[in-house]
């Protein structure tokens, strides 16, 4: 948008004294500071951001049949949008109760490994869509460095291009983990109960 079209925010403050302070001040686009090189940077971070909804989906198919599967003592289930973090622990806190195949799923090495796993992944993708971006470095390579938002006094982190494009291959096999543990989790309700919550999906489309 040419920036004489663009929104205007307008306003005065007038003091004790009658002096009369006006300011106006249009919308910044900061993308138009940035180097040419920062585009294949935003679609790395885009690709982050579809990726973990697709991690999340399969946290949160897993934790209704973990508790399905929850016979003795089922976790009271808090009501409103949980967190993928959330979701992380509430399908341990089930599975220290639970069993799958009649087998005490507590200790399961693929459980275990695939929850650890994922807890990781909301970290690194809090830690870069809620970055506010600091500057980006010619190199080479080329770097974008991130703020925290949540430490704002902590040093800025920085990301080659590389660096990003690699944490999604890891965000797909936490994915396809937990996609063929939501297949064993819905066969296990069908074997016990006839039906399952519903039906897991995603495992053909990670590549």
């Amino acid at each position: 948008m040419p920036v004489n079209e663009r929104p205007t925010i307008a306003f005065s403050i007038e003091r004790d004294n009658g002096e009369k302070i006006e300011f106006s001040q249009q919308p910044r686009d900061i993308f138009a500071e940035h180097p040419p090189f920062a585009a294949p940077f935003y679609c790395a971070i885009g690709k982050l951001v579809v990726q973990q909804g697709h991690v999340e989906h399969q946290l949160s198919m897993a934790l209704p049949m973990c508790r399905k599967l929850d016979m003795e003592r089922p976790v009271s289930v808090r009501r409103g949008k949980l967190t993928a973090g959330q979701k992380i622990q509430a399908i341990r806190e089930v599975l220290e109760n639970g069993r799958i195949f009649g087998e005490a799923s507590k200790d399961d090495p693929i459980w275990s490994g695939a929850l650890n796993a994922a807890v990781g992944i909301p970290k690194i993708r809090n830690a870069i869509i809620h970055g506010v971006v600091v500057e980006f470095e010619e190199g080479p390579p080329p770097r974008i460095r991130l703020q925290s938002t949540d430490a704002p006094n902590a040093q800025p982190s920085a990301y080659t291009l590389g660096e990003l494009q690699d944490i999604i291959p890891k965000m797909q096999e936490v994915q396809l983990l937990l996609a063929v543990l939501n297949l064993v989790l819905e066969m296990d309700c069908d074997r016990r109960f006839g039906e399952s919550p519903h039906r897991p999906v995603g495992i053909g489309h990670v590549k």
